[in-house]
């Protein structure tokens, strides 16, 4: 795997610094606040849902890397940390000791 690196300076004064980045996602907090819709947000595989097709407006799908060995790397040591950080508030999520790497959320 190849490192890349942002090209924006955080801390400056052009695009892409804190004070812009925390600009707009206050002005998206208060979009959300005002709109009445809400998001019905399920994890599952993206090959079997139980939702009916006609009430989807979208479908948002993370790419199957679990395949790839440095994916399946990186997405084992994200959940082992995610596991540790905030595995107390979502039990559920974080049963199994390592990522899933077959079609085990076929039964979610």
């Amino acid at each position: 795997m190849v490192w890349d690196f942002g090209e924006i300076n955080p801390l400056g004064t052009g695009s892409g610094n804190v004070g812009s980045a925390i600009h707009w996602i206050i002005e998206v907090i208060k979009h959300e606040n005002s709109n009445p819709n809400f998001a019905n947000v399920q994890r599952s595989s993206s090959m079997y849902t139980s939702i009916e097709t006609s009430s989807l407006d979208a479908v948002i799908t993370d790419p199957p890397y679990f395949d790839s060995v440095p994916y399946a790397d990186l997405s084992d040591y994200f959940y082992i940390w995610l596991k540790r950080s905030i595995g107390h508030l979502y039990p559920e999520h974080f049963t199994a000791k390592l990522t899933p790497k077959n079609n085990t959320f076929a039964n979610l």
